[in-house]
């Protein structure tokens, strides 16, 4: 009965003081919503950039781009070199596929390249990036 009495008690001081408790309604609002928005994007993983290791249902995945970056003498020090069709970032790159389709590792043949693959692990979802050795 204490926590009914004490919720009723709240209610009219709130109703005595409209100008504090409409303050108070506010701010607490607010920091709800911040609250939620922080979850929600832990949860959705806004970053660009991804690991090389993901999950998705089946290969679902989409793979637009393998950017390769070779040494220059240009001040960024790198000159791009795209590949966008299969057949020839696999040359640049494997899939290995486990547990069922379930969990993908994007790896490079040659573990010394300076490479950047632009993924798409659902085939809906917003282009991601992979980097190696960058």
């Amino acid at each position: 009965m204490t926590i009914t009495t004490d919720i009723v008690k709240a209610i009219a001081w709130l109703e005595q003081h409209p100008v504090v408790g409409t303050a108070i309604l506010g701010s607490l609002g607010y920091t709800a919503i911040s609250i939620l928005r922080a979850i929600h994007r832990a949860i959705k993983n806004t970053s660009p950039h991804i690991g090389p290791t993901f999950w998705s249902i089946g290969r679902k995945f989409r793979i637009s781009a393998v950017h390769k970056y070779l040494p220059s003498d240009d001040p960024s020090g790198y000159t791009q070199v795209q590949y966008s069709r299969p057949d020839q970032w696999q040359e640049l790159i494997s899939i290995k596929s486990n547990l069922c389709n379930l969990r993908h590792r994007v790896c490079p043949k040659n573990h010394e390249d300076v490479l950047a693959v632009i993924i798409s692990r659902n085939g809906k979802e917003n282009q991601k990036v992979i980097n190696f050795n960058r």
